[in-house]
């Protein structure tokens, strides 16, 4: 491998707003909206990435009793992902060069070499930037002692995820005999049949940056959190 120069180019403008309101004694909301515009580029390829990103993001604190003691909470916001320059330097042809893998079958004897990449991917002109919705709900109550307990519980659903597809490679399942722990075929642990892919033509990978169909990240939480003032009781 004869290394990697990157030179990626990257800017980033964000702008916020946020403020709370004290709707009435008992309730308190705090509302912000935060927009982002982001480019890279590499040389060769002015704007290679551009995006924008609209987050807004809502949340409540009612005071259920009135005296102070047990607050419902809820929650929602929308949070972009961080701009990377993973999303664009590869189209510097500096920072793609040819990386070659063999197997080793003996001193300076080499098989099945591969080198890659071996053509240059793309950007889809239509790629979405990729967010997370976040939703919270949840109850802190006072205890004696100088004692709070909460329960809550949140769930984030990634979306518009971005990454690699490659629509013209072909793989070809074939079925191998596993050989087992000891890595050999033929020896008394080999197992059964599996399933295995072959690469039809590497020299025909036309690898595109995209937001891949059915691609996503789901995640369901329940927190219970207790603590302790630092006061006397």
């Amino acid at each position: 491998w004869d290394g990697a120069t990157y030179r990626p180019t990257h800017s980033r403008n964000t702008f916020y707003a946020q403020d709370a309101w004290s709707v009435a004694d008992r309730l308190t909301l705090n509302l912000g909206v935060r927009a982002g515009v982001y480019r890279g580029s590499v040389p060769g390829h002015e704007g290679a990435f551009s995006a924008q990103s609209l987050s807004p993001r809502i949340g409540g604190a009612w005071d259920v009793t009135g005296n102070h003691r047990t607050v419902l909470r809820a929650h929602y916001g929308r949070y972009h992902d961080e701009m990377v320059t993973s999303f664009y330097d590869f189209l510097d042809p500096l920072s793609q060069t040819p990386d070659t893998v063999a197997t080793v079958v003996g001193p300076n004897q080499f098989v099945d070499p591969f080198t890659y990449p071996t053509t240059a991917a793309a950007i889809d002109p239509d790629v979405r930037y990729s967010f997370v919705e976040e939703y919270l709900v949840g109850v802190e109550r006072q205890l004696p002692l100088g004692i709070s307990a909460k329960v809550q519980y949140i769930s984030r659903d990634f979306k518009d995820s971005i990454g690699f597809v490659d629509p013209v490679r072909i793989w070809r399942p074939v079925l191998k005999t596993a050989p087992g722990p000891d890595g050999r075929l033929g020896t008394a642990d080999d197992g059964g049949p599996v399933t295995v892919f072959y690469d039809q033509g590497p020299s025909r990978s036309a690898l595109l940056l995209t937001n891949p169909n059915g691609a996503y990240r789901r995640y369901h939480g329940v927190q219970l959190i207790g603590s302790k003032r630092y006061a006397k009781a």
